[in-house]
This record gives structure tokens, sequence and C-alpha cells, in this order.
């Protein structure tokens, strides 16, 4: 029980269930003053090793709670080597253990009040300065503390003096402490609590904090372990971890982001960030976590991989930029797609990973972000290996715009849709593989992929869209797959090395300069299964020596052969009804143009700029051809007429049966005036200016 030793102040005072009193009483060798219904610890006598302060001693006929650790209580405590300080103190004051050169370790009992511990501090305005003292000052053994409360520096300043000058530390800042434990009753770590604690080596976060005030640790220069314990409740942080030495983090719990009211204290936007730990080289994400909120590790320039599981789903602007050694990237597999949100100005400035040299990327799950051309890795130009999972089922337009390193893209049996502008730019990539699961390529998908040697396009591809090929100048080979029912406008313009194109036989549509300036190629062979072919599409080709336009085209687009140059024998298809102007001009090589159009297509005179070439027409048309004044067809100075191939059955159906015919065989010789009793084979029959081709069985 207590033992009265001295007695400072006799007067006492009664008022009904309240004592006032100035006393000092000492217990174990801890000395007490009674003060307004309270307890305060003021000092100690002899030379105590080990202090337990209680939380209550009685007083006379009360039992009052012992609230505070006076100024310099304990100051020049030598022997001291652990103290406990109750839950029910509330404040201990300057220099309170300072000189304690013995200190070890100190236990923070658990409590719902908030402990106010002096820090050093020093204000100076004008000839006023006034310098207060951290409560654990020059306490060099003092390695281990155990907290199981929110602790919380004394007020710092506050006031309108503009040339003041304010100097602080954190509480602990001047003690070499190696290892802290946050406890169970710890729930918020105020500002700056462990601030500049540079002998602090790892820490560990419990379940029950939630909430981490600014600058919490920082200058915790030798802070290389942080973990955060698992949690399925959101950590609220607000501002900075504050820029410490930590090498490796591991989170098993999610951070939140946005507006929270934090009682007295006001309303704060939580905006978590380890941005600036420049010792910063392991994060490691539990299954708790589903979203690294925005510049959360921004500038941590040790970080050299990161991994993200597939837990995450979200990714917030410039969460990783400036990481400038920041080399690989690991997507996890996952079926659930990442948001990963860009602020990505059209020069790729902005971007979630910005200024960082990714060299690989392994992309396990589709990526998305908001706006069109907001990927985060546009314009990576060091990325040179990526490696694309099967779970990933859609290359996002913009995903590797120019990314221009990359040596090899190889899309996997996942993925269906390529999208615009996916690999734009990837000017060093020398090959290319399309899986067969691909259905469309989108608009400038591989444009000005320059190194790229052979391109296959699977039979899976319906669509090829607008400039996807364009400026792929290195490709020799290309082979359209045979489901493909359209090529863009300008899809494989300049694609001026491929001397071997192979157009697949479902192709509908070839657009406008589709494959403008393919000047190696040699023989263009237009399938059946094609209807339209746009404008310019097959100009400049000055290496083509024969054209073939198949039997389904019924529209020639202006100039699509124009300056082919070299081009020797032209073969028109049947149902071509319409050819543009300048559709062949400085095509002055040709010596040879074959129609197979029974009624001639209309043609404007300036289709050709030379007519020196002979025109075949189909048996018994020479004079129809001759007669279309309104085309380009007399122009031809020379004539011959052939036998139509027997791929149609029938041409031309509207005959008159009443009305005589005349009737040819393939080799152009008249047979008869009736188709009756002919022999097997296949004839061509006319009927005025109409033309028949039948098979007779």
């Amino acid at each position: 029980m207590m033992k009265k030793i001295l007695l400072t102040l006799s007067v006492i005072l009664f008022c009904t269930n309240i004592v006032h009193a100035y006393e000092t009483y000492e217990l174990d060798n801890v000395r007490y003053q009674v003060y307004s219904d309270e307890i305060i610890v003021v000092g100690y006598s002899g030379d105590p090793q080990d202090v337990v302060i209680p939380g209550s001693l009685r007083y006379n006929d009360y039992v009052l709670p012992v609230t505070e650790i006076s100024y310099s209580a304990f100051r020049q405590c030598t022997s001291l080597e652990s103290i406990s300080i109750p839950g029910s103190v509330t404040s201990i004051r300057a220099s309170a253990f300072s000189g304690c050169s013995r200190l070890k370790k100190v236990i923070f009992e658990k409590s719902d009040e908030i402990l106010v511990v002096a820090n050093t501090f020093r204000f100076e305005y004008k000839q006023d300065k006034h310098t207060e003292y951290a409560a654990f000052r020059d306490c060099p053994s003092l390695i281990e503390i155990e907290i199981n409360r929110c602790l919380e520096m004394k007020s710092r300043h506050q006031g309108s003096y503009q040339e003041a000058v304010v100097w602080e530390k954190g509480i602990f800042s001047e003690v070499p402490v190696s290892e802290i434990i946050i406890g169970p009753g710890c729930t918020v770590i105020p500002e700056m609590t462990f601030a500049g604690m540079e002998y602090l080596t790892e820490v560990s976060i419990p379940a029950t904090v939630n909430l981490i005030m600014p600058d919490a640790f920082m200058d915790c220069t030798s802070l290389k372990n942080v973990f955060v314990e698992e949690s399925t409740d959101p950590l609220f942080m607000i501002g900075d971890f504050g820029k410490s030495g930590i090498e490796v983090l591991t989170l098993n719990r999610q951070f939140h982001e946005g507006a929270i009211s934090v009682g007295e204290l006001g309303s704060y936007y939580c905006k978590p960030s380890f941005a600036g730990c420049t010792s910063l080289t392991s994060i490691n994400f539990g299954q708790n976590v589903n979203g690294i909120t925005s510049n959360m590790f921004a500038g941590c320039t040790s970080l050299r991989s990161i991994t993200i599981p597939g837990n995450i789903t979200k990714i917030g602007e410039g969460a990783f930029s400036n990481c400038t050694n920041l080399k690989s990237i690991n997507i996890e597999d996952c079926d659930t797609p990442v948001l990963i949100n860009s602020n990505t100005n059209s020069a790729g400035q902005g971007t979630t990973f910005e200024n960082d040299p990714i060299e690989t990327i392994y992309l396990g799950r589709n990526v998305e972000y908001v706006g069109t051309e907001l990927s985060p890795f546009k314009n990576n130009s060091h990325l040179t290996t990526l490696t694309i999972g099967n779970k990933t089922t859609a290359i996002n337009n913009y995903l590797f715009y120019g990314c221009n390193r990359i040596s090899m893209m190889s899309v996997p049996s996942s993925v269906k849709t390529i999208g615009d502008y996916a690999f734009y730019d990837c000017n060093e990539s020398l090959s290319l593989t399309i899986s067969k699961s691909v259905e469309t390529i989108g608009e400038y998908a591989f444009y000005n992929c320059k190194s790229l040697k052979r391109l296959s396009i699977p039979a899976s591809v319906i669509s090829i869209g607008d400039y996807a090929f364009r400026s792929c100048s290195g490709l020799t080979n290309i082979k359209i797959g045979d489901k493909v029912e359209t090529i863009g406008n300008y899809a494989f313009l300049d694609c001026y090395s491929a001397t071997d194109i192979a157009i697949g036989n479902s192709v509908k549509k070839i657009g406008n300069n589709a494959f403008y300036n393919c000047q190696a190629w040699q023989n263009i062979d237009i399938p059946n299964s094609v209807e339209t072919i746009g404008n310019d599409a097959f100009a400049l080709c000055i290496g083509a020596e024969s054209a073939r336009i198949g039997n389904s085209v019924k529209k020639l687009g202006m100039r699509c052969f124009t300056d082919c140059e070299n081009l020797k024998t032209l073969s028109i298809g049947p149902s071509v009804k319409e050819i543009g102007n300048m559709a062949f001009f400085n095509c002055e090589g040709l010596t040879e143009v074959r129609v197979h159009a029974v009624e001639p297509p209309v043609a404007p005179d300036d289709v050709f700029s030379d007519y020196s070439a002979k025109l075949y027409v189909p048996i018994g048309m020479t004079s129809i051809y001759k007669g279309a004044s309104d085309d380009c067809w007399p122009l031809f100075s020379s004539y011959a007429e052939f036998a139509a191939e027997s791929g149609v059955e029938e041409l031309i159906s509207d005959f008159d049966e009443n009305q005589p015919v005349s009737v040819y065989n393939l080799s152009g010789i008249y047979v008869g005036s009736t188709t009756d009793n002919l022999a097997s084979g296949v004839y061509i029959v006319r009927q005025g200016n109409k033309v028949r081709k039948v098979s007779v069985k």
C-alpha cells in the first residue's frame, strides 16, 4: 500500500466527492503528487532498476488515476532498465526520461485514450526562443518499445508568425530503438510518431491499426522491412508513409483512397503513398489487396521488378512512375482484367510507368484503361521481351504503342482481338506469330513494324483494319488467311519488300490504297471472292508483271493500278461493271489486256494512258467493245477474241427463245444455229449483243 514519505503541502480541501490536494508520496522509489482528482509522477528516489507505474493509487477514501509523468521525472536515472507505463497516463512531459543511459525497454500499456509524449521542439520568433526536449532524449540503450495504444507528439506549433522558425523531431528520433512492437490496442499512428528513428530496422503494423497519419515513419533511414498484417478492413493512410529506408514491403490489406473524416482532426483525403522510398526493392501483395492507389510507389528508384497478382484489379495513375530502375513487370494470369489508369497525353507522358526502363513484361490477363490513348506502356522504348499469357483474350488499343524495341511478338491462342494501334511503331520487332484464334486485327495494329520479315495471317481472322500493316517495309512474304473478308484501307501500304503476297479466298473487299507501293510484288492474283477493289489499291506496285482480277469483282476503284509501270499482262474478270478513272494509268508496259466481261464495263477514256496493248475480249464481242463510244475500249488499236473460261455456268440469261442464235465452240469455231444435238462440252451462244456460255452433257 501507499507509504507517505514526504508532505510538500499540507492544505487539503474536501468537497463532495472531489479531492483538491497538493501532496507528494513515494512508492517503490517513485514519487507521486496528488493534484485535482489525479496523480502525477514527479520524480524518483534511490536508483530504481525496473519501474512499474500503477494505473491508480488510493488517496484517503479515493482511488485516483495516475495521468501524467511530469517534466524530468526520471531524468538521469542511470540504473533504470525498463518501465511500464499504464493506460491511465495521458501525458509524458519533456525530458521525463532524459539521460536514462541504461533504459532498454519501454512498454506502453493498452488504453483507448491517446498518450501525448513530448518530442524535441524548438520555436524561434524574433527574441522569443523556446526549446523543449523529447521525453526519451539521451537514452542510448533504448532498443525495444512495445506500444499498445495510440501515441501522439506534443502539440506542434500553431500560429501565424510568418518569420517564425520551427524545428522538431519525432518522439523517439534521438534514441537507438531497433524494434517497435505495435500491439492490438494501437488503432491510430499519428503524424510523425516514429519520424527520425534512424536505427529502426523493421516494423509490423497489426490489423487493429486503421489509420496512419502523414510522415509517420519519415526519415527512418534504416527501416528495411515493413509488414502490414492481414485484414479484410481497409487501411486508411493520409499522405506519405514517410521517406524511409524500406527495402521489403509486404501488404496484406487494402489501402483506401478517398475522403474520410477523422473526428475532431477534421476531414482528409486519403492518398496513401510510399513514393520516394528510394531503397524499396521488393513489394509483396497479399490476397486482400485489390488495388494500388495513384502515385503509390512513384519515385521508388531501387525497385527493379514487380508482380501484380490476380486479386489486384485496379492500378492508379502514376502508381509506378519514375521508378527509374524498374525493368520487369509480371501481371499474373487471371480471368479478371486489370484496370490501369494513366493520365497520358499524345506524347505518352503521364503513364502509370512513365520514365521506367521496363525491358520485360509478362501479360497474363487483359489490361483495360479509360480513353483511347491511355496505355500504361505507351512509348516505352526499353521493352524488348513481351510474353502474352493464355488468359489474355484481347490486346487493347494502343497497349504497346511506340514500344519500338520489342524483338519478338507472339499472340497466343487465347487472344481474339488485336486492337487499334496495339503494336504501332514497334519497328525493331523481327518476328510476329498470330495464333489461329485471332478474329480481328485493328487499325494501325502493326503500323511501321518495319523489321518484320514474314507474316502469316491465320484463317481465323475475319477483318484486317485500316493501316494495320502499313510501312512494314521489311516483310518479304505475306499470307492472308482464307476467312478474311475485309482488307482495310492502307492495310499493307508501303510494304515494298514483299515479293510474295497471297490473298485469301474469302476476301470480299480490298480497301483504298490497301497494297499501295508494294513494289516487289511480281504477280498480283485477286481471288474470285473479291467484289470491290478500292481507289489506289495496287497503285505503284512497280514490280508487278501480271495482274489477274477475279470473277466476282464488280467495281475497280480510281487509280487502283496506276503507275504499275512494269505490268505486262492484265486479266479483268467477267463481273466487272465499272472501272474508275486512271485505274491503269501509266501502266505503259502492258502488252495484253484480257477482259472477260461480255458487256463492256463502264470505263472512261483515261483508264489507260497508253492503248498500244492488244485487247482480248470474249468471242463475238469485238464489235460491241469497239462500239462502246463513251468508254475507253474503242481507243485500243489491236483486238483479239478468246473463248471465256468455263468457271461460270451462265453469263447472260435473258435470251429470247424465239430468236435465232449463233453457237461457237471454245476455239471460236461456228458450229450451228441451235443448241440441239450438240456433243458434250462447253459452248458460246450468241444472240444479237447477248452471249451465253452453256454446258452440254
